[in-house]
């Protein structure tokens, strides 16, 4: 069963929705040119500029408000009465502080009843909403957008998973390794077949899943390290710094494989040595799994696409906005994978 997460839009004001605004205000700007005008001969020029902040600006707050944090809260939590409630006592609220804010920019004293609130509401609605519904659809789009992207991503990520572990060469250097341990030691030789057909349960079983649990990922990297060890013998040193606690294998989700590919990625891009085995830390944190490895270039040349670690992202951007934690530093190659909470 695959993991529901859902997909909030982000509270993120990008340089587009800027430009949707500047126009927007740009073209209804005509409409309100002789009121200008009339107030500038009334009032003067600071009192105008505070006036035209304030004819714009507040419906201004208002678009921001119920594009921004209003309908992600309702896309979030899918309460429509509750959600009409708020946007109602937030245009009450907003109406009766306008008014306010008309008496300190005119430097006069106005009534505040039910008709000039009501007033101030509908023409704060009449502004924003517009431009509220230009801002929303089009945040629908790119979300839509988005969606679809990264799950072409993720679909094209399953398959390279999935030819990765059928690939001849993967089984070639397997069924090698378990030809030399039957004649050396049935029992070892029986052991490493159990765990290379784990191996492929496990990627039959997840290949449809969008994520699963930190558990049996770990479970299954742990097959992955086995054979990996049985290959290699002392080549690669894989250490588990910190344990992870059983809360956190039974709370916390990752894309299937996503463990996996990392440590296929370092075993892939650097040289192992028996006699000075290459360590590669495993640390479990409570928003993380870090695999750390020291860089050790390979002497014969490597050709990689960049396609595992680009794949394994865009997966990530399907379920989650957490960033990855990427470092190549002082001879050392970090990754850090968010791990994702249950809903």
């Amino acid at each position: 069963m695959s993991i529901a997460f859902p997909q909030i839009p982000h509270l993120k004001i990008k340089k587009s929705d800027i430009w949707i605004l500047a126009v927007c205000f740009i073209l209804i700007c005509p409409f309100f040119i002789e009121d200008f005008v009339e107030y500038y001969r009334q009032n003067g020029g600071w009192r105008l500029l505070v006036y035209v902040v304030y004819t714009f600006g507040n419906p201004l707050f208002t678009t921001l408000v119920v594009v921004f944090v209003f309908t992600p809260f309702f896309i979030k939590n899918k309460q429509f009465f509750f959600y009409i409630i708020l946007l109602l006592v937030f245009l009450l609220g907003d109406a009766i502080l306008a008014k306010y804010v008309a008496m300190l920019i005119c430097g006069c004293t106005l009534k505040v009843d039910s008709d000039t609130v009501t007033t101030v509401m509908q023409y704060n609605v009449m502004m924003a909403a517009p431009i509220s519904m230009i801002l929303i659809i089009k945040q629908f789009v790119e979300a839509q957008s988005r969606l679809l992207m990264a799950e072409k991503e993720k679909k094209e990520a399953e398959l390279k998973l999935l030819k990765q572990q059928i690939d001849p060469h993967f089984l070639f250097n397997n069924l090698n390794v378990l030809g030399a341990l039957i004649e050396q030691d049935k029992d070892l030789a029986s052991e490493y077949l159990n765990r290379f057909a784990s191996l492929y349960r496990y990627i039959i079983r997840h290949k449809e899943e969008d994520a699963v649990l930190l558990d049996e990922e770990w479970k299954f990297t742990r097959n992955y390290i086995y054979l990996l060890q049985q290959r290699f013998g002392n080549a690669y040193n894989f250490e588990q710094f910190k344990e992870a606690p059983t809360t956190l294998l039974i709370n916390r989700f990752v894309p299937p494989g996503a463990i996996q590919t990392l440590i296929e990625n370092v075993v892939k891009h650097n040289q192992g040595n028996v006699t000075d085995s290459l360590v590669v830390q495993i640390r479990f944190e409570d928003e993380y799994l870090t695999v750390k490895n020291e860089v050790r270039v390979k002497l014969t040349s490597v050709s990689s696409t960049q396609t595992g670690l680009e794949n394994l992202k865009a997966r990530y951007q399907l379920l989650s906005d957490k960033k990855w934690i990427i470092s190549n530093m002082d001879g050392f190659f970090e990754v850090k994978i968010p791990l994702l909470k249950s809903v």
